[in-house]
């Protein structure tokens, strides 16, 4: 299948946005689907992407997911604030003692096996936050939503700042998502040599190079906004003595990373381009939406390089996963920064996000 531009479709969607914002005009949802009822075409759970033993059976009954239940909480530890449904963005929950909750109160990222515990047993990812006596103890969960990632790689960098109450936070939080993504794009292009897709790794290799510079960038506009010079952002994982992983696997992953993260990343990038009060953000996003706009578009050139070779089953399961974190990632749009801070980033609040978000989906589908 040969698609139009992504990155073009990407750019003139979120560019007719900012200006329909700029105006006070809506902009129109998906064409094929509204978003609110994509959770309803198709099941939105999806394996684990990187759970090759299940995958390689090819039976359609082993890949139904499997219900993990919560872990029982410490003694008196009492968590609130934990979502309903899915979050691929992350969440915050508050604590009523950190003691009690056996939070490691010197660190601010916890142990995997006390995320396990606070957040739930899939989710390695969690950040603790003394706010004094005004704010009490929070501890975010997940990653947050800024490019491509693998479960496998949450471990391989230094987390920075995951929660977003500043413009500082949030930076350093980009910075350390675009860290991340190093190892991810290095491990996707393994995996696409590992396939025979030699032309597709070469783009996945250049993207990683790509958010080398991003992380870079974003770090130095961290630390001019404030964020402690001690949070370095890095990658530190060993792509090397990885396995490459099974083509539906591969496919699902891309899915949802690529397809809806990124491409909406993509966006949100381009948006700041345009919005960002901050010059020094707004010359940075340029850059980084161009090249961002290209990782979506890798993305996508993916997706259809998979489907030919997929089964029609193995098709449906991995759109099944694209519009299950199609639907998941709009219900947990917006973010907790001040006016002030997000002026300065240039990032939309949630009407505008939602607003984006449809208009991008739509036209790059």
């Amino acid at each position: 299948m040969r698609r139009r531009s992504i990155s073009a479709a990407i750019r003139n969607a979120a560019l007719v946005a900012v200006a329909a914002e700029a105006c006070g005009q809506s902009q129109p949802g998906p064409t094929d689907a509204s978003v609110d009822q994509i959770a309803t075409d198709a099941p939105v759970d999806a394996p684990d992407a990187n759970d090759d033993a299940t995958i390689d059976g090819g039976d359609l009954d082993a890949l139904t997911p499997i219900d993990v239940p919560l872990l029982p909480l410490p003694d008196g530890c009492i968590v609130t604030g934990k979502p309903d449904g899915p979050a691929p963005c992350g969440y915050t929950e508050d604590l009523n003692d950190f003691v009690a909750c056996q939070i490691d109160h010197d660190a601010n990222t916890q142990e995997a096996a006390v995320c396990f515990v606070l957040c739930d047993p899939t989710e390695p990812d969690c950040i603790y936050y003394d706010l004094g006596d005004a704010g009490g103890s929070i501890l975010t969960c997940g990653p947050g939503c800024i490019g491509r990632l693998r479960r496998d790689a949450r471990d391989a960098f230094e987390t920075c700042a995951p929660l977003a109450e500043s413009a500082a936070d949030f930076l350093a939080r980009a910075a350390t998502l675009e860290a991340a993504a190093i190892d991810a794009f290095r491990a996707l292009a393994r995996d696409l040599d590992a396939h025979g897709a030699s032309h597709l790794a070469k783009r996945a290799r250049r993207a990683a190079r790509d958010e080398v510079r991003h992380a870079r960038v974003t770090a130095r506009l961290a630390k001019k906004h404030g964020a402690p010079d001690r949070r370095r952002c890095r990658s530190t994982g060993t792509i090397a003595d990885r396995a490459p992983r099974a083509l539906l696997a591969i496919a699902i992953e891309n899915a949802e990373e690529g397809c809806v993260r990124e491409t909406f990343g993509a966006a949100i990038a381009t948006w700041q381009a345009e919005r960002a009060r901050d010059p020094d953000v707004r010359a940075a996003m340029r850059a980084i939406a161009r090249e961002e706009c290209e990782h979506a578009e890798l993305g996508w050139a993916i997706a259809d390089w998979a489907r030919e070779r997929l089964t029609p089953r193995d098709r449906a399961r991995v759109e099944a996963s694209r519009r299950g974190a199609l639907a998941a990632m709009r219900r947990d749009l917006g973010n907790a920064l001040d006016d002030a801070s997000r002026e300065a980033l240039g990032l939309p609040d949630r009407a505008q996000a939602e607003r984006l978000f449809d208009a991008v989906m739509s036209a790059v589908h």
